[in-house]
């Protein structure tokens, strides 16, 4: 018993050690000025991918309000809408003119710790990309790196938005 705790004890003091981390991007002689209506679509497939792009949304919308911001997010369950139905529903959007540049967000790799019965999630990555169907043209690509402990997420989603505003997109 005294192992385990020993265990937890170091994985959690090299967890507090792990920041959240980004790299992006950007095309900015695509588009002369920052986009103003941004839509961000979360795209998950599974229970604990649904558990980090709910919390990612939520973070993301708070960091949005700190920043006078209050862009359309939506999370999108791909088992329940296929491609083409996603296609549409972001082209109606920009055919509405209710936004000017679709964010999808992709998750490509989650670490999932488990033991004695529990599944827990360690961290994970989205390939942000940023898509200006006036043009046809990805504007900014981003590779996100978020653990789960604590207020990474809240981190990194803060780090996200001062990253589009300082590559000037937003």
């Amino acid at each position: 018993m005294r192992k385990i705790v020993f265990l937890f004890f170091i994985v959690f003091q090299l967890q507090s050690c792990i920041k959240p981390g980004m790299y992006s991007v950007v095309d900015n002689t695509l588009f002369s000025e920052p986009y103003k209506d941004p839509q961000f679509y979360l795209i998950y497939s599974g229970k604990k991918e649904q558990k980090i792009a709910n919390k990612f949304a939520e973070e993301l919308r708070v960091a949005f309000e700190s920043s006078s911001m209050y862009p359309f997010i939506n999370v999108i369950d791909s088992n329940e809408m296929n491609e083409s139905q996603i296609k549409t529903m972001v082209e109606k959007a920009v055919n509405d003119k209710s936004a000017d540049v679709i964010f999808t967000f992709k998750l490509t790799h989650v670490t999932l710790n488990e033991s004695y019965g529990m599944t827990s999630i360690i961290d994970f990555n989205y390939l942000i990309t940023a898509f200006d169907y006036k043009i046809h043209k990805e504007v900014w690509k981003s590779n996100v790196y978020s653990p789960w402990y604590s207020d990474s997420v809240n981190k990194t989603a803060v780090m996200l938005v001062q990253k589009l505003k300082s590559d000037k997109v937003l």
